[in-house]
């Protein structure tokens, strides 16, 4: 059966069944039984609660230890939570997906999944407590501000799923509310249980409010969205506005039209709600007025005078903002989007005057150029050294991305020394391991749009990539070769490309595959505990391409798991690609 297909039975099954009860805190209730997905043994119950101030999560398992290994959300020991908005008999695409580890990093509570795209959030607000005698008992609270649009007296009715990764072995084995075979992945709806919260208790601390719409035009009234069990007595408060207003909030829940001393100037708006227990935080952005259509048409008006890499960035940058537009929940603000229309509006000015800011930008920035291959814009993201030479030729590294991520937040850290250029492209896909969805047309048609614009010395390019982009470097050698000069793979998988795509794509697991690598100049780095890319076939790879002749620098850190090295393992992949040959007329041996 198609996984979709797998997805779609489970989850209509469950879609049929009467709604949970999620009771309040202090309420006797039966706990949820998760069961082992494998039909193995196992006892491990959950308790989801409501308290006026949040989530109140209990799990207990029938087992004597508590393992915080890297990922234990996904490794074990770990619980992921789905949070989701029904949608009348169909798996959801408006939900959370929660992870919950023992670690003290970001890893210990955060937003793994937000609808269907990755998102890498922390619950800064999340609380966690566990015990250890002849079982295990695991206690987490999250603010419900951490988790909107979720609440009792906003959204009674959820869709709700359970996972808890128990560690055993070198393995963990998961024990589900509803076994679903996406619940890890990104790009995909989520089954659920249909579930509503009890009657919440007449406190004053039951309350809340978000506002209706986090994204406005200029001059659009602001609309509350509100709940309490008795009525509440608050003031709004919006600081960079100098607004101070009280605030009635019935009792029972609906929107509620504020009327506010002057209409709302465009930008990103703190808004703080205090009533009785808690302040709300909140954000809410005014939008231009006709969003990028004026910005689209005054880009046209410029003819055909203006640089195509110009035309191309400033095109896809206001059909991206309509895209995330549209793409985010009504209530959630976009800060991102205004600072692109924003953006554009002082570039098109510019370009008016006879200047072209785009071309000549500095530092972080994201371009796009209209592929050959099928007329379409397509994404890259790049650093340009502050201060370039006449006449000078810089050095340049290309880093792709790892799954479920595209090329936006790679280069957020520095990925090679000062003075190098950094491009990091999109590859068409989230999680196509740069080998289908033509990804490699991809990494080729970027590449020649920054050596047509930009002072690149196309001897000194080097090809690097974490994870997924790992995989993609060994890839993307084999189909470019004598293109760079070194390689670098970070955390990454020999096997990746059949293991998720299915033959027909390379193993370089391969002796023979090796053998093409002959010569080259390869950096790896692996974690020794890491068990989402395995540390064993790294460093078995690591001796093939010794082997076969490949020049390998081979990197580990102890107990290090599939994450990013640390500072001495950066510094000293900074050494090795300041060590590689670039005497003029250097270029890597063909492979």
């Amino acid at each position: 059966m198609r996984p979709l297909a797998l997805l779609l039975l489970c989850g209509l099954a469950a879609f049929g069944q009467a709604p949970l009860v999620l009771p309040w805190s202090g309420t006797p209730a039966k706990p949820l039984v998760l069961k082992a997905e494998d039909g193995g043994p196992g006892k491990v119950e959950l308790r989801v609660e409501a308290e006026p101030a949040g989530l109140r999560l209990r799990l207990r398992s029938d087992q004597r230890t508590f393992l915080t290994r890297d990922r234990g959300y996904q490794n074990g020991d770990g619980l992921i939570v789905v949070l989701a908005l029904p949608e009348r008999g169909a798996p959801a695409r408006r939900f959370r997906v929660l992870g919950f580890s023992g670690a003290a990093s970001w890893q210990g509570a955060f937003t793994w999944y937000r609808d269907v795209a990755l998102d890498m959030s922390p619950l800064p607000g999340a609380r966690m407590s566990w015990t250890v005698d002849r079982a295990l008992s695991w206690e987490i609270r999250v603010p419900w501000a951490d988790l909107a649009p979720y609440h009792p007296l906003l959204t009674p009715e959820i869709g709700l799923n359970a996972c808890f990764m128990r560690a055993e072995g070198k393995g963990a084995r998961a024990f589900s509310l509803l076994a679903d075979p996406h619940l890890q992945w990104e790009q995909h709806p989520r089954a659920y249980v249909g579930a509503r919260f009890a009657q919440p208790p007449a406190v004053p601390g039951a309350w809340s409010a978000l506002p209706a719409q986090g994204r406005l035009e200029a001059g659009a009234p602001l609309v509350l969205q509100t709940g309490a069990a008795l009525p509440v007595q608050a003031r709004l408060r919006m600081p960079d506005l100098a607004v101070d207003l009280p605030l009635s909030i019935p009792a029972g829940r609906g929107p509620r039209k504020v009327a506010l001393p002057q209409p709302l100037p465009e930008g990103t708006h703190r808004l703080e709600i205090q009533g009785p227990e808690r302040t709300l935080a909140w954000s809410v952005t005014v939008l231009p007025a006709g969003g990028p259509g004026p910005l689209a048409q005054a880009l046209e008006a410029l003819g055909p005078r203006l640089d195509p890499g110009t035309r191309a960035t400033l095109a896809f940058r206001l059909a991206e903002a309509q895209k995330t537009d549209e793409r985010l929940a009504p209530w959630e603000p976009a800060p991102a989007v205004l600072t692109a229309l924003a953006t554009t509006r002082e570039d098109l000015k510019a370009l008016a005057a006879g200047r072209d800011p785009v071309a000549s930008r500095p530092g972080l920035q994201r371009r796009a150029y209209r592929s050959a291959l099928d007329g379409t814009l397509q994404p890259y993201s790049l650093r340009v050294p502050e201060h370039l030479q006449p006449g000078a030729r810089y050095p340049l590294l290309v880093f792709l991305h790892g799954s479920g991520q595209d090329d936006q937040r790679v280069l957020e850290r520095r990925r090679a020394p000062q003075g190098w250029f950094e491009l990091a492209p999109a590859g068409r896909g989230t999680s196509n391991a740069f080998s289908a969805d033509h990804a490699q047309d991809d990494l080729r048609e970027a590449l020649a749009d920054v050596l047509a614009r930009y002072p690149v010395d196309p001897a000194r390019i080097v090809l690097a990539g974490f994870s997924m982009g790992g995989y993609g470097v060994y890839r993307t050698a084999l189909a470019r070769p004598g293109v760079f000069q070194g390689l670098a793979v970070f955390s990454g998988s020999p096997d990746l490309g059949p293991r998720w795509l299915g033959p027909g794509h390379p193993d370089f697991r391969d002796p023979a595959l090796q053998a093409r690598f002959r010569g080259m100049p390869i950096f790896i780095f692996h974690g020794t505990e890491d068990r989402n890319c395995p540390f064993e076939a790294t460093r078995d790879l690591a001796k093939g391409l010794e082997r076969a002749g490949a020049l390998v620098t081979f990197v580990t850190e102890a107990g290090k798991g599939h994450e990013n090295p640390a500072p001495d393992t950066l510094e000293g992949f900074f050494a090795w690609l300041h060590r590689l040959p670039h005497e003029p007329g250097a270029h890597p041996r063909r492979m």
